[in-house]
Formats: structure tokens, C-alpha cells, sequence
């Protein structure tokens, strides 16, 4: 009971987190849009609707018990993208939690704020043993510097940082999915999920 009951309040916080780290990035973008606005370009609605379904997705890691509703993940990543203003090409495909979104929408974020990408390539794989998806973007990078804290909650690099929870965040909810993600190179994500 004792050890239920501290997954429960890790949930809790980790929602806490993803509610106050996504809703937040999200709130930025519309309120560079509203800027954006005047000059012809209006991405404000796009943010409204993602802040919308992520609550509703917060439903359901709010929910541990019951199986998360199942997904396509080029659907989900598809869906995530046109939030943002980067070229995205998913190549194959499977299903997985439909919270997997909150991962797409941090690293697409991250690619597209942080990391200055224009384009972000998702390859999906599944196997006898799991599914396995690697994210590669044609940004920045991360520097080979920061590689090993990049997951830690509250870390923050360079001019841009945030809050320090987004790869945290993301990292949390692979590990809830029994998976994991790697940074194995500076524009380059494994991310493996078991059954």
C-alpha cells in the first residue's frame, strides 16, 4: 500500500510538471502568434487546441490502472507537428499510448525553439521485442558537453532554456510506457518501447 501510494503522488507530481511545463510552452506560442497576428501569420488557434488536448490527455496518465487508449504514433507525431512551424516526415508506424504525445510535443518543441530545426525525421520500427523510434532533427544540436544531464529535472542550457522539465518530462513518461530514451548523438533520439 505504502509503495502504491508513493507511485501514485510520483504521478501526481509528474502531471503537475508536464501540466505546468507544456501548458506553458504552449501559452508562448500564442502569445508569439498574437504577435505574429499582425504581420499576416496566426498560429494562436493551433496553440489553443494542443493546450486543449493535452489536458485531456493529462486524463489519462491520471488514470494508471486502466490500459491507455492505444494510438497510431504517425498519427500522434502527424497531429503534434502541425502545432509547430517545421517539416516532419514519420516513416513507418504502430501503436502505443496516446500520451506518447506529450513526448512529441517536447521534443518537437525543443527541436523547433532550442534547437532552430526545420526539419524533423521520425522512423518507427516494431519488432518480436518492442517498438523502437528514432527522432532525428536538422537543428543545433546538443552539445556533447550537456549530454549526460540533458533528463535531469530542472536542468536548463544556453539563452533559451526554460523550466528544465521538458526532457525530464519526456523521459518520465517513456519509463511509464517500460521503455527508454537515449540522446545518442547531438540531433538524434532512440526511444524504446517493450510490450
Amino acid at each position: 500500500m505504502e509503495q502504491e501510494l508513493r507511485h501514485y503522488n510520483e504521478l501526481l507530481k509528474l502531471t503537475n510538471s508536464i501540466l505546468r511545463h507544456d501548458i506553458l510552452n504552449n501559452l508562448n506560442i500564442i502569445s508569439r502568434a498574437m504577435e505574429l497576428c499582425e504581420n499576416g501569420r496566426c498560429l494562436g488557434e493551433k496553440a489553443v487546441k494542443r493546450c486543449i488536448d493535452l489536458i485531456n490527455e493529462i486524463k489519462e496518465l491520471e488514470a494508471p490502472t486502466k490500459d491507455p487508449r492505444k494510438v497510431s504514433i504517425k498519427e500522434i507525431v502527424t497531429k503534434v507537428a502541425k502545432s509547430y512551424d517545421v517539416q516532419v516526415q514519420v516513416s513507418g508506424d504502430c501503436k502505443a499510448g496516446s500520451f506518447l504525445s506529450i513526448v512529441f510535443d517536447n521534443l518537437i518543441s525543443n527541436s523547433v525553439f532550442h534547437g532552430e530545426a526545420s526539419r524533423i525525421d521520425v522512423d518507427i520500427k516494431e519488432g518480436s521485442r518492442g517498438r523502437t523510434i528514432i527522432y532525428t532533427d536538422n537543428g543545433r544540436g546538443i552539445p556533447e558537453s550537456i549530454r549526460l544531464s540533458v533528463f535531469e529535472k530542472g536542468f536548463k542550457f544556453g539563452g533559451s532554456a526554460n523550466t528544465g522539465l521538458g526532457l525530464f518530462i519526456v523521459k518520465k513518461i517513456v519509463e511509464m510506457l517500460r521503455g527508454s530514451i537515449e540522446l545518442v548523438n547531438a540531433n538524434k533520439f532512440v526511444i524504446k518501447l517493450g510490450w
